[in-house]
């Protein structure tokens, strides 16, 4: 026998209620309590199917029909234990379910895969870290086309201190260097709200800030003077391959900033690039310009 509209009506406006508190759960609540969002989403499946929504278009319904299925995995039977399982073991939990759905997203159009990868972000079944590196992979081999549909998904679920963290990490693992420039071509697209993660890479002396050089440079949203200022600290560099990127951005600059930044590296220490810019002062002072 069919439900009434109106039944159908109350049975969705409950769902989206049990819903609307299973989202916002406290995520760190002991995982043998019965308020534990997992156990919740367990009991909301069985509302889900009684009540006759489970094929509801209502948004909030789905997203707790979504939630409930991913609840109802296999590798969430241990949440029937009684005791709390150490931290250590939901960290690998967690892990699981990543790969879980950094797989399913991998099968989808981009387009599509995007528009899952953001509902599961707000579902909390996929943690920042692990959708910025999802991200960041597709951001890498994205043709140009789409690189402005990854880059825009990567401005609503990260930031730019995530996207440093998981470039520096797999570059870590593996060594690939076009992850530490796909990192930072990222880190770009923040603009200001970027800059802070910059000035720590900078401060923390790190190698690979080679690859961030020319960000720094083109960090929008920043006063120039302060953008030439870190890129004069990072002409003093013992690097050598830090340095030949700060010549770089000195011969692109306008004369003034090129000024200062070929001062700085004039002053070594002494490589290659010490003689470069002593060499191009010269040539400055000879055409007119500088002391």
């Amino acid at each position: 026998m069919l439900k009434s509209s109106d039944d159908a009506q109350r049975s969705c406006e409950g769902t989206r209620i049990m819903a609307r508190d299973l989202l916002t759960a406290a995520a760190d609540a002991p995982i043998s309590t019965e308020q534990h969002p997992i156990i919740q989403a367990r009991l909301l499946a069985v509302t889900i199917t009684s009540s006759g929504t489970q094929g509801s278009q209502d948004p909030e319904v789905q997203r707790a029909a979504d939630f409930a299925a991913w609840a109802t995995l296999p590798q969430f039977d241990p949440l029937t234990d009684q005791d709390n399982q150490s931290l250590a073991s939901r960290s690998a939990m967690q892990g699981n379910v990543a790969l879980d759905v950094t797989a399913e997203l991998d099968t989808y159009e981009l387009g599509v895969g995007l528009r899952e990868l953001r509902r599961h972000v707000e579902l909390r079944l996929l943690s920042r870290k692990d959708a910025t590196a999802w991200l960041l992979e597709r951001f890498r081999t994205a043709s140009s086309a789409d690189v402005g549909r990854v880059k825009r998904t990567l401005l609503l679920v990260s930031d730019a201190d995530t996207v440093l963290d998981v470039a520096l990490e797999v570059y870590a693992l593996e060594g690939l260097e076009d992850w530490l420039a796909t990192g930072a071509d990222a880190v770009e697209a923040f603009g200001a709200r970027g800059w802070a993660t910059l000035v720590w890479l900078v401060g923390s002396r790190r190698g690979e800030v080679e690859y961030f050089v020319h960000t720094i440079a083109n960090c929008s949203g920043v006063d120039r003077s302060e953008r030439v200022s870190v890129l004069e600290e990072l002409a003093g560099f013992h690097d050598p391959l830090v340095r030949a990127r700060v010549l770089d951005v000195a011969l692109d600059s306008s004369l003034q900033d090129s000024e200062r930044l070929l001062r700085a590296l004039a002053r070594g220490p002494m490589d290659e690039t010490t003689h470069l810019a002593r060499g191009e002062l010269e040539f400055l002072q000879q055409n007119g310009s500088g002391p």
